[in-house]
């Protein structure tokens, strides 16, 4: 089983499929979200580095730099 499918990261939510923020500094926001919630991937395609986590609600998050 893939992550994508293992999280979900492609379900819908009420027609979202994700929210992605940019931050500056990746590994300073990474530093912080295992506070709150459980980062599950890391990705580093063209456009940036990023990883992803869901908050309590289920919604996904991808932040990016």
């Amino acid at each position: 089983m893939s992550e994508a499918s293992k999280h979900k990261a492609y379900a819908q939510r009420d027609g979202l499929n994700h929210v992605a923020l940019v931050c500056d500094d990746l590994s300073s926001t990474e530093d912080r979200v295992p506070k709150y919630f459980e980062i599950y991937s890391h990705a580093d395609y063209e456009l940036g580095k990023r990883f992803y986590f869901h908050d309590d609600d289920g919604t996904e998050y991808e932040m990016v730099c």
